[in-house]
């Protein structure tokens, strides 16, 4: 039985890689180690990979740009003046590795429903050459929208968790599965890279919120978190292949920061890791409090972000209620206290929100400016299944619609805006920068 595992490459007018990682097959690579199934691997998506004949060299925390090359936009982006990219290894690469193999499935990684065309290309160069090959597409684009999923050519869509593969591996093929895994037994298979500079490690499954733009409570309907013991593995995995810069994918990494949050890190601060710990997924501002700013003291810190949203009261409260601008202010201001460069506090603003005004956005940057604390805009695009994409799901007539560079300008604010509002924001975060080089 040959098994090829691919997290597919990247079409998109911009992509950067900030610790992009595919932990979901990774897991399922664990999954199948468990079970003793051999496979291979490809990650289009490795900055770092054997298969790059030129590698761009890393920036800030083990980040960087991905090898990218021209691609034709679809007809649905004829209207969008902006160059259109394929990102990641070359298809000429991908077919080197498979030239002599033959593979009986073929399992896609997915993220984004609007990267949707990195998966066709895998299916079509795949089968090209192995016409019988069995293909299951799985992710976060193949639970969003697993009917535009099998219309791509795949054979099977899971839309299931890693703890779901067992019964729909026996249900569907005839692969030999000996038994399931909880989460909590599979340690993300990171050792399949040759060169690991970076990655992402998941502490909690799962969110107790429900933001009406986020779709995280319907990727995973339950929340919980993992034990210790598993973490601790996975970063003492991490140690072993002399990983450089650690983030957390958590989506409520602080909620019951007493018991979670709390006594794991100060038996991570104990292991004495000597990569740098980023917090790269929004952490919530209620729970900023002195115990968790005295843990983040403790750690080799590279960055850390923030859940802003806006300073509009009004935008809050629709989006969830979740925070509140004396939280922000709260946070902020004992962050900054405690000695933390601004540099490294990242504050993620929402553009494009249905009920916003631009004026918000900048009111919200202003604020942010005056604490001399990172912005980064977050361009608010409607996730399938989510509250607010029932606002906007006449309009969508194709995925590729909801990629975060056309949707606002698709529906929201003029192009000249959005670069005006960008232009803005980046001069506010030069100012910061200037700031702390003169300190």
């Amino acid at each position: 039985m040959q098994i090829l595992l691919v997290n597919p490459p990247i079409y998109d007018f911009t992509c950067y890689d900030y610790w992009l990682k595919p932990l979901g097959l990774l897991y399922v690579a664990s999954f199948l180690r468990k079970n003793g199934i051999g496979f291979d691997f490809f990650d289009f998506m490795d900055r770092r990979s054997p298969f790059l004949e030129k590698k761009n060299k890393s920036k800030f925390l083990s980040t960087g740009k991905f090898r990218k090359e021209d691609a034709a936009k679809k007809d649905i982006f004829a209207w969008f003046k902006r160059p259109y990219f394929r990102y990641g290894v070359s298809k000429e690469k991908f077919l080197e590795f498979i030239s002599n193999k033959s593979y009986d499935f073929l399992f896609i990684t997915s993220m984004m429903t609007y990267w949707y065309e990195g998966i066709e290309e895998v299916i079509e160069t795949v089968k090209d050459k192995n016409p019988d090959v069995k293909t299951i597409v799985g992710g976060v684009y193949a639970k969003l929208l697993p009917e535009h999923a099998k219309n791509l050519g795949c054979n099977f869509v899971f839309s299931g968790n890693v703890e779901e593969l067992y019964q729909f591996l026996k249900d569907n093929t005839d692969i030999y599965v000996k038994k399931s895994f909880k989460l909590e037994e599979l340690i993300p298979s990171y050792d399949l890279y040759k060169d690991l500079e970076s990655a992402a490690v998941l502490t909690q499954v799962g969110c107790p919120y429900r933001c009406t733009y986020c779709a995280v409570p319907i990727l995973n309907n339950t929340f919980y978190s993992l034990p210790f013991e598993n973490i601790l593995k996975q970063l003492d995995l991490l140690e072993s292949l002399n990983v450089k810069d650690v983030t957390f994918y958590d989506d409520a990494l602080l909620f019951k920061k007493e018991k979670h949050f709390l006594p794991l890190f100060e038996k991570i601060i104990e292991k004495n890791y000597s990569f740098r710990f980023n917090f790269s997924n929004g952490l919530h501002t209620r729970f900023i409090e002195k115990d968790v700013v005295d843990i983040f003291k403790k750690l080799n810190l590279g960055m850390l972000s923030l859940s802003i949203e806006s300073v509009s009261k009004d935008i809050l409260t629709k989006t969830g209620n979740k925070i509140n601008l004396d939280e922000i202010e709260r946070a902020l201001n004992l962050l900054l206290k405690n000695g933390f460069d601004g540099r490294k506090i990242f504050c993620y603003i929402l553009v494009g929100l249905p009920d916003e005004r631009i004026e918000d956005v900048i009111d919200t940057a202003r604020y942010l400016k005056e604490k001399r604390v990172r912005i980064v805009l977050n361009e608010f695009t409607p996730v399938p299944k989510t509250e607010l994409y029932d606002r906007y799901k006449k309009i969508i007539t194709d995925p590729l619609l909801t990629n975060k560079s056309v949707f606002s300008s698709y529906y929201k604010y003029s192009e000249e805006e959005l670069q005006n509002l960008k232009n803005l924001v980046r001069s506010f975060n030069w100012e910061t920068k200037r700031y702390y080089e003169r300190v």
